[in-house]
């Protein structure tokens, strides 16, 4: 399965209807040669594209959650939940996805449309569909919130046809860098978090509705910072103007007085409204951090359940070999490999085997044989 990112590009302020809110996404450009490719080394070509779309419906709209809440403040989602390869009922490669990972919606259809994309034409396919609202408002809530902030990302899945047996055939091969899908299957689109850096050039919020929220981010805070502080000078300079003016004519002393008077108040409450809104940038900062701290929190437990899932083939003797190396992995997940500790509990297994058949006189075992016979994997054992 391949899967890249790119951005929610409208969610419809139309009235749901039997609670399906419409949606429309960019599910990535269109190239007019292998050259040129996405950061995950795929070029869609449009005579694939256009051959895939005519099956994209129902393609499923999915979002894996870490918390599913009724409001954006209760909702927050994490990757697409992918955990591993395994067969469908007909015994071809399918992958698989974690509990947590939720259909929120269906592709209806799409098109393959020129938009306009940091002032420059840019041939993408475009997708229509649906969310559930009624079965995930907080999601829908959490799109209108996040989504212009720049911080809501998608993910396309990808699968081969039947008639390959699930397997994606591409043209000319497939290569690292400029493989082109030629016979595949629109699967899904995954909603996912900002965590996730877009694979796809297309990834740009066009809209998401027309309304303003009144939630103040760090964008706006900046632009009324400056206007406060473009304001405050134009006051200042007023001042100036106003004492020149006393001190060169000194007429109408007291009507000048007022207005210097009134001046002076301004300033104090455009300068208490400066500190405020200082304060809250730091309040806004202490959260990111903290919202920072907590996903770091999650790619642990999410890198230590990918470790546990990889042990669960091998009983507790022999993950014994690599007591070790599961306590350090455990202790800092981000900075350690699955496959180291796999490799160790494969050479303690082999070594076993090697001393028990070297004791043993009556007949002579190929050593290996347990590992090469155990199927198509391959496993590194140094």
């Amino acid at each position: 399965m391949e899967a890249f990112q790119t951005r929610i590009f409208e969610l419809s302020e139309t009235q749901a209807r039997g609670g399906k809110r419409p949606i429309k996404l960019i599910m990535h450009r269109i190239m007019d040669t292998p050259d040129d490719y996405q950061d995950n080394g795929i070029s869609w070509k449009e005579e694939y594209v256009r051959e895939a779309l005519k099956r994209i419906a129902p393609a499923e709209i999915v979002v894996d959650y870490l918390d599913k809440g009724m409001t954006a403040d209760e909702t927050e989602i994490s990757g697409h939940g992918l955990i591993g390869q395994g067969t469908d009922y007909d015994g071809n490669p399918m992958p698989m996805f974690s509990v947590t990972s939720e259909v929120v919606g269906s592709i209806t259809g799409g098109e393959i449309t020129t938009v306009e994309l940091n002032g420059a034409p840019t041939k993408v396919l475009m997708a229509y569909g649906v969310l559930f609202e009624h079965r995930c408002p907080g999601l829908v809530d959490y799109l209108k919130q996040h989504v212009p902030e720049g911080n809501v990302m998608g993910s396309v899945e990808i699968v081969g046809t039947p008639e390959n047996n699930n397997v994606i055939v591409y043209e000319d091969g497939y290569k690292e860098h400029g493989r082109v899908p030629m016979q595949y299957e629109y699967s899904g689109y995954a909603i996912l978090s900002g965590a996730v850096p877009p694979a796809d050039e297309a990834a740009h919020v066009l809209e998401i509705n027309n309304k303003e929220d009144g939630s103040m981010d760090e964008t706006k805070l900046r632009g009324f910072v400056d206007e406060i502080k473009t304001e405050l000078h134009a006051v200042l300079d007023d001042k100036a103007n106003l004492t020149n003016e006393l001190n060169s004519l000194n007429e109408n002393v007291a009507a000048k007085e007022a207005e210097l008077n009134q001046a002076n108040e301004k300033v104090t409450s455009l300068e208490a409204e400066v500190n405020q809104l200082k304060e809250e940038a730091t309040a806004k900062d202490a959260k990111i951090a903290e919202l920072e701290e907590k996903v770091n929190e999650y790619e642990k437990k999410a890198r230590v359940a990918e470790l546990e899932s990889a042990l669960a083939d091998y009983s507790e003797s022999e993950q014994a070999y690599a007591k070790d190396e599961i306590e350090a992995f455990k202790a800092d997940p981000m900075n350690c490999e699955i496959n180291s500790v796999v490799n160790k509990i494969c050479v303690g297994i082999v070594a076993d085997r090697k001393n028990k058949e070297h004791n043993d006189k009556h007949e002579d075992l190929d050593i290996f044989s347990a590992v090469e016979n155990s199927g198509n994997v391959e496993i590194s054992i140094f």
